[in-house]
């Protein structure tokens, strides 16, 4: 634990000599591995680890990476580097330097075959601002006002006295412009910095210098916002030989290197940059000069695992070598995920399809398909991985058969709830406190209106009878509102058929055809299908709107006479309550014991007068009118979904893009949906070649991983919490501290 006052980090015991052979073949092939990988583009698919270096401008950078590599970088004042930098190191017998730009993907073809046949001037370790200087010539840097790039400079370096090690040197962020560098370079290096930060494989090394504030330094700004908890950030402090000794500043950045004012969890590190004056230093005498300072003064309080280049380039192999090892499991996932997803682009894109029998085949096997899936949505067989988790949205929209079940039901639930135009309440239900909700009414009010309608529509029929068109009348009012709800219940099953079908669709078919079979197969057959729909349910409903109600089901006659016998038992009830009047009782389970004329009881209950009559043939026409609504009412729900919604909606769905339907399509037809435009077959090309990179990637990582022996766990850095899941571009982290 590093000495001081204060609080102790949380991460303080976490910067012990690796547990790992530094420099063993094991080492170097899992760096291999990784670098192979980056540099046959695999990064475009998946995120990559990669040990990251960022700064602010004149933050001693390039000098730390100089002392790591032993390249002698451009360190010019007030000038950064104008874009990536990739820097493989790699121990080996012999010395060599190799040189190569990958071209950023948004160039054209022309401009990427011209940036990859760069070859540097020189390939001296001592010339290599030379290399840099070339390369920003080759890339176009500083023409046409184009003062960065997006393009990566690849330096492999090679020698006896190199770490197994690869960084990823950015540009400097800097906070205003100058006469070398825009408004628009402040604002596209930070969007360049960010984009390799933000990436949770990578390991970023924050380069802090102790001549600046650290709260006005914006790398620490950067790595918060992606990294709030410090989890993959590790610090290096540059220049301590500029504070005052004794200094408040200089104590400050002491409890910064202790990893107390800011932790981080891979700690920090600290480094003496060569003085102005040291700049014709060697690396030896650069070595010995940072040796002499830091074992002096409150620095030599520190461990020398922290202090001094000689210990920081094994630390830092060490922690990307376990970070790698821990972020294996994840990257062979990643990459077959991403090996899944382009065998499906694949599939749906088919074949070359160069002739037109070649074309004819691809709709014929697309057909084939489709129509499997939608005998699977519509018969309720969802096996098929394409259907999903029935419990999401998405899963379950595509189950057509459970879809327009539950529509029906909630069909029959709303015509049942809503159908009738009047609600009839019986008066002895009614509630004297409650007042009638919109749509209801009660019987007596009922019955006065059928009365008056009788009335006016009589026929020859005798006194005390009604006109049989009578229940029709009353009938075909009721059911008005079925033909809105109905309708909309149609709307919203052509929708949830649209929302089945475009997922198969877009599942099996490329983007170009699916334009051409919209346009000449599915719009026009599902313009039939909804147009048959519509007629069929406008004919079910035609009896429900217009005629003499027709029916043989002996639920009418049961329902019929069951209502007679209630009014009866009704009319009796009140002619008895009126014969006993005040006598009568309230409750009809007491007891009491009356005296009465037999022959005026059944008198009373006999005496009927016109009135009556007509009251009775009014009440016996509505008793018609609501059963033969309940049997319509059933009957219809029932004809709307078997002869209607199966007959005209799902049965012609299923074969609207059968093998059956290709076959009969002109040659010219199937040439306008099925042919390939040049985009598809770029399309292609980048999905094959995609696919390619990421199956030699997964054999390489499982490769990799079934000889890794030495567990992530172990790693005296990384944890199994590095991949935090607060890290993101959108993540908020702690205020920095300032160390004034």
């Amino acid at each position: 634990m590093a000495p001081g006052n204060g609080k102790e980090s949380n991460y303080s015991d976490k910067t012990t000599t690796p547990l790992v052979q530094l420099q063993s073949k094991d080492h170097e092939e899992i760096l291999n591995v990784i670098d192979q990988l980056r540099s046959e583009g695999i990064s475009k698919y998946i995120n990559l680890p990669q040990l990251v270096v960022c700064g602010d401008q004149s933050s001693g950078k390039s000098s730390v990476l100089e002392a790591i590599s032993g390249l002698a970088f451009p360190t010019k004042d007030n000038v950064c580097t104008r874009f990536a930098t990739e820097l493989i190191l790699r121990r080996a017998p012999e010395t060599n330097v190799t040189a190569s730009i990958h071209p950023d993907d948004d160039r054209t073809q022309a401009e990427k075959g011209r940036i990859q046949q760069f070859k540097s001037s020189t390939v001296d370790l001592q010339q290599f601002a030379v290399i840099v200087k070339d390369a920003e010539k080759w890339i176009g840097v500083g023409r046409d006002g184009h003062i960065f790039s997006k393009d990566v400079l690849r330096i492999e370096v090679s020698g006896p006295k190199q770490p197994h090690l690869t960084l990823v040197d950015l540009p400097g962020l800097y906070h205003a412009p100058d006469e070398s560098q825009t408004a628009e370079g402040v604002e596209f290096v930070e969007s360049l910095v960010l984009s390799y930060i933000q990436n949770k494989r990578s390991v970023i090394l924050a380069v802090i210098s102790a001549k600046s504030d650290i709260a006005l330094q914006k790398v620490t700004a950067f790595t918060r916002r992606v990294d709030p908890n410090g989890h993959r950030t590790m610090g290096v402090v540059t220049k301590p030989d500029t504070l005052s000794r004794g200094s408040d500043m200089e104590r400050s950045f002491l409890n910064l290197a202790r990893n107390k004012k800011v932790e981080f969890r891979l700690g920090w590190h600290v480094l003496k940059n060569r003085k102005y004056e040291e700049r014709h230093f060697s690396l030896d005498q650069r070595r010995d000069s940072e040796a002499d300072f830091l074992a002096s003064g409150v620095w030599a309080s520190l461990p020398r695992s922290q202090v001094g280049i000689e210990s920081l380039r094994p630390r830092l192999s060490a922690i990307l070598k376990d970070h790698i090892i821990a972020q294996l499991p994840g990257l062979i996932t990643e990459t077959q995920q991403s090996l899944t997803e382009t065998d499906v682009s694949l599939q749906r894109l088919g074949n070359a399809r160069q002739t037109l029998a070649d074309q004819r085949r691809y709709l014929l096997r697309s057909s084939e398909k489709f129509t499997a899936l939608v005998g699977y949505a519509t018969n309720g067989v969802y096996f098929d991985p394409f259907f999903g988790d029935a419990m999401e949205d998405e899963g379950y929209q595509r189950r057509l058969r459970a879809v327009v079940q539950n529509r029906l039901s909630d069909f029959s639930k709303t015509l049942e709830a809503k159908g009738m135009q009047k609600q009839i309440i019986d008066d002895e239900d009614a509630d004297e406190d409650e007042d009638l909700e919109e749509g209801q009414i009660y019987r007596s009010a009922y019955m006065d209106e059928v009365q008056h309608r009788m009335r006016r529509t009589r026929g020859r029929e005798l006194p005390g009878t009604f006109n049989p068109h009578i229940v029709g009348d009353l009938f075909y009012l009721q059911s008005k509102p079925w033909e809105s709800i109905v309708m909309e219940c149609i709307d919203m099953l052509l929708k949830d058929v649209q929302k089945a079908i475009i997922p198969i669709i877009e599942d099996i078919l490329d983007e170009k055809t699916i334009k051409g079979l919209l346009e000449y197969i599915f719009n026009p057959g599902l313009d039939k299908i909804e147009a048959a729909l519509r007629i069929k349910t406008k004919e079910l409903l035609k009896p429900q709107q217009s005629g003499h109600p027709i029916t043989y089901n002996k639920y009418f006659t049961e329902s019929v006479q069951r209502g007679r016998q209630e009014h009866y038992l009704s009319s009796v009830r009140k002619k008895i309550k009126a014969f006993f009047g005040k006598n009568y009782p309230i409750s009809p389970l007491s007891e009491k014991t009356y005296t009465f004329r037999m022959e005026s009881l059944i008198a009373a209950l006999g005496t009927q007068t016109g009135d009556d009559m007509e009251w009775f043939a009014c009440s016996e026409a509505i008793d018609c009118m609501q059963a033969y609504y309940e049997v319509a009412r059933q009957k219809f729900v029932d004809d709307f979904g078997n002869l209607a919604v199966e007959k005209c909606l799902l049965e012609p769905l299923a074969v609207i893009f059968r093998p059956q339907v290709v076959d009969t399509l002109p040659d010219g037809v199937v040439e306008n949906i099925a042919a390939e435009d040049e985009s598809s077959r770029l399309e292609r090309g980048r999905l094959l070649h995609k696919r390619t990179k990421l199956q030699e990637s997964l054999l390489q990582l499982h490769r990799l991983d079934r000889h890794n022996v030495t567990g992530a766990d172990e790693s005296p850095y990384l944890d199994d919490d590095l991949a935090d899941g607060h890290d993101g571009i959108d993540g908020v982290g702690s205020p920095t501290e300032s160390l004034a």
